[in-house]
């Protein structure tokens, strides 16, 4: 079976390169995911979807749910791993060119636990909230859980053990604007739009080509899923993975060349005197 989609064809080539071996279709069954890649003595089976633009999604003004295009792909990748839990699955992300679509780990796990929220403790008697005691928490909505009113039941979609976010990464402008910080921290002062363009012009080549974007993916582990995704797949040079650990999702792994563009990022970002970081 040929891919149909950008976001299989993407996924494709990151399996290939990374060195996968992956069938198209579950080998002796009617069952249609869009991979199945060997793992130990059976197989991790993919649904891979892409996000479209649609006519509705242009002139749109006031409220949007952040949430609410992830969780219907969450709907559909429930239906198509419906009878197939003695497998390892995986939905997979790709966002082609729909706007207002983000695909960051927090509004994966919204989708996925419930509505991103913050809490911090508040004196009753005095109205005042301890701000320094602020903790990131789920609500409700999550695709994850069933509730009944507002009050979580129990595990639902507990066959999908994670959501995958395919895409490239940027890696060649990362490093030009990390190299243009720091010009500019050296000349005091930030360039004006011709300085600018002409910098970016002269410094995109080799490392810095705006033409470098490398195929990563980020894993984000369902932490109520009844078949955990196994740690040891997908840990190349720009891929990311969080997940539970210790009643928190941190990040549990990033690529060797990833944290290297962060720390060069970092190192170029402008601090004052005493050494605290400037917006």
């Amino acid at each position: 079976m040929s891919a149909r989609t950008k976001g299989e064809l993407l996924f494709r080539g990151y399996l290939r390169h990374s060195g996968y071996l992956f069938e198209p279709l579950l080998p002796g069954s009617n069952q249609r995911p869009d991979f199945a890649v060997t793992y130990s003595d059976s197989y991790v089976l993919f649904d891979v979807k892409d996000f479209r633009a649609k006519p509705s999604d242009f002139g749109r003004m006031g409220y949007y749910d952040a949430y609410a295009p992830i969780r219907e792909k969450i709907i559909l990748g429930r239906k198509k791993f419906k009878h197939l839990k003695s497998y390892i699955c995986a939905l997979v992300l790709f966002n082609r060119d729909r706007p207002l679509v983000d695909l960051k780990p927090m509004f994966i796990y919204g989708a996925m636990l419930g509505d991103v929220g913050i809490s911090f403790p508040v004196d009753m008697t005095t109205g005042r909230g301890d701000v320094s005691q602020t903790a990131t928490v789920f609500g409700e909505r999550g695709r994850m859980i069933e509730y009944r009113g507002v009050t979580p039941v129990r595990p639902v979609n507990t066959t999908i053990s994670a959501i995958i976010v395919v895409e490239r990464i940027a890696v060649g402008q990362h490093r030009l604007l990390a190299a243009i910080e720091v010009e500019e921290q050296k000349l005091g002062r930030k360039f004006t739009f011709q300085e600018s363009f002409e910098r970016i012009k002269e410094l995109s080549r080799g490392e810095m080509d705006l033409r470098i974007k490398p195929l990563r993916v980020c894993v984000c582990e369902n932490p109520l899923a009844a078949r955990p995704f196994p740690r040891e797949l997908f840990r190349g040079p720009y891929d990311e993975r969080y997940g539970p650990e210790d009643g928190y999702i941190p990040r549990l792994f990033g690529g060797e060349k990833l944290v290297t563009l962060e720390n060069l990022e970092e190192s170029a970002q402008p601090r004052d005197s005493s050494g605290i970081e400037r917006e």
